[in-house]
């Protein structure tokens, strides 16, 4: 079996083509777990600047669609956790 991996550049573009198509069909409150998703995606290229951005902006997105006790709070505690968690090594590994 074949394993499958992306790049940076993937990533981005796919970003940009959900964050397009949610504005476009006006589905806001997606954007509390879209923006999670992107998050963790850029975690996984190795890019813990563009992993706290999204996970920045997941964070109001839950608290404008769900309030302060919305359903994702401990979805987001964990992702702030691992991305606190793995942004020294990282970015260790970018230098």
């Amino acid at each position: 079996m074949e394993s499958y991996t992306v790049g940076e550049k993937y990533v981005d573009d796919r970003v940009e083509e959900l964050t397009y198509l949610i504005e476009k069909e006006e589905m806001w409150p997606l954007f509390t777990e879209y923006y999670t998703v992107a998050s963790r995606a850029y975690l996984s290229v190795r890019r813990p600047d563009k992993a706290r951005r999204y996970a920045r902006i997941a964070d109001e997105a839950w608290h404008a669609y769900g309030g302060e006790n919305h359903d994702g709070v401990d979805e987001m505690r964990q992702l702030w956790s691992d991305i606190n968690q793995r942004e020294p090594q990282l970015s260790e590994k970018r230098k």
